[in-house]
Formats: C-alpha cells, structure tokens, sequence
C-alpha cells in the first residue's frame, strides 16, 4: 500500500473502486462532497461538521454518538434533540449531556 501525503493543498479528489482503509483526515474540508456506497465501519469522528449534511439509507448498527450537538436533527422526521430531552426528563438526568 503507498501513501499520499497532501499538505496545505487543495484538490478535488475522485475515488472509485478504491481501498482507502486506515487513511487519516485532520482539518480537511470536504464540504460539499459526495459519499455513496463507502464503508466507514469502524471509523472515528472527532470535532467533525455535518451541519447541512443529509444521510440515507445508512447502517448505524453500533454507532454511538456523545457529547455532540443535535439541533435541527431529525431521524426518520422526529427530532432529536426533543426525544433527548423528553427521554431524559422521564429518566430525571435532565440537562446532562451523556447518551442515553
């Protein structure tokens, strides 16, 4: 496997058919982009935007999502932030950020 090292550039990359497995984006911006038929199980997101972003037919067997922000999310038209809210006012943890 080679590596591709890009520093301060900017470039619009194509993929197709392509195994990219273990690489590393660290302050990249990938606004706008395309993702369709990718695998990213067991990848890491840290401090990453997907304001705007709309996800369809994905698998999230397993995922956890903590200490993000929700507003305006929306699963399948509920909104998120509310069952949040609602689930943890019927656990009397509301106000606490942690998953449920």
């Amino acid at each position: 496997m080679s590596t591709i090292n890009l520093n301060d550039a900017v470039h619009k990359i194509e993929a197709s058919d392509s195994d990219l497995a273990t690489s590393t984006f660290e302050d990249v911006r990938l606004t706008g982009s395309t993702f369709a038929e990718v695998a990213l199980s067991q990848s890491s997101f840290t401090n990453v935007l997907f304001d705007g972003s709309t996800i369809k037919q994905a698998s999230f067997v397993g995922v956890a999502i903590t200490d993000s922000t929700y507003d305006g999310m929306t699963i399948d038209g509920i909104d998120v932030k509310a069952l949040l809210e609602t689930y943890r006012a019927a656990q009397g943890t509301a106000g606490q950020k942690s998953s449920p």
